[in-house]
């Protein structure tokens, strides 16, 4: 009979023992987690985007009492032009199971920007998740990286050029457009003209300007003929590698050449004016 009183005092004091022993060891079974995180896509000027990341949170064996374990989730490294937020910024799991598990929560991780940058730089921040553990699992911590960056704001080009410009036939200029880039990304402007009858045009048909730059795009103007007209020239802009992003600029030229009066008349006009009064004085001599 005292050996089996003996026998069930050790019983009762095991699961005492299992509770006592974490108190003093802080947890006795391990613990690890784990986060997938996608990056999120360019974060617009004028509205928030969102990501999803995915915690995992794994245990080992001997979880024989189900207690909750909380996770902390916040963001790291977050630059002074953006805001960020976490939903939700802390979570429980309840582990059990004597054989070990895991289970996972998923957050959402908004972004909104503060202040113009230059678009498409990336920025690295860190996504880190923790937890002290309980009295059975000791704590753990994961830390992922991801990389955010600004979306183009097109805030459009300035395009500066002479009003008009006038010629004679045969004749030749250089003129040139001055481009201003107001966007926050660097860009690529592609530059055609139409209704240029009677006029030829050279010059680079696309150039690349930084942002809050000003280039000077010189522009070759020769007239073939007599003719006025009114030139469109459309300047086709957007961040490079983003041609879906694209827009246009009009701008016109007002264009005039004539011929020049004949010289050579000129000079016969004169020649024959002051044979004339040669004539005239000579014939007065002999009167």
């Amino acid at each position: 009979m005292a050996y089996d009183i003996s026998i069930m005092k050790k019983i009762v004091a095991l699961p005492l023992l299992v509770l006592l022993l974490p108190a003093v060891g802080a947890g006795f079974i391990p613990s690890s987690m784990t986060i997938d995180v996608d990056d999120p896509p360019a974060i617009p000027s004028d509205t928030s985007v969102s990501t999803t990341a995915d915690i995992t949170f794994s245990w080992g064996f001997g979880a024989i009492i189900p207690l909750p374990v909380t996770v902390k989730v916040a963001v790291e490294n977050v630059p002074d032009w953006v805001s960020v937020s976490v939903s939700p910024a802390t979570f429980t799991i309840t582990p059990s199971g004597i054989t070990g598990g895991e289970q996972s929560q998923s957050v959402s991780i908004t972004l909104n920007a503060l202040k113009d940058v230059d678009a498409y730089v990336s920025y690295q921040m860190s996504l880190n998740a923790s937890t002290d553990g309980n009295f059975l699992i000791k704590g753990s911590q994961a830390s992922q990286d991801f990389y955010i960056m600004a979306d183009f704001r097109d805030r459009g080009i300035i395009v500066d050029i002479p009003p008009e410009v006038s010629l004679y036939r045969g004749e030749q200029t250089q003129i040139y457009l001055n481009i201003t880039n107001s966007c926050n990304a660097p860009i690529y402007v592609e530059i055609a003209e139409d209704n240029t009858t009677g006029f030829l045009f050279s010059h680079d048909e696309k150039v690349s300007v930084q942002p809050r730059e000003t280039k000077a795009v010189p522009m070759r103007i020769k007239a073939e003929q007599s003719a006025q007209t009114d030139t469109k020239i459309t300047l086709t802009y957007y961040p490079v590698g983003h041609e879906d992003k694209s827009n246009e600029r009009v701008v016109y030229l007002s264009l005039e050449s004539r011929t020049k009066s004949g010289g050579g008349a000129l000079a016969i006009g004169l020649v024959i004016v002051v044979a004339a009064v040669i004539a005239f004085i000579l014939w007065k001599k002999t009167r």
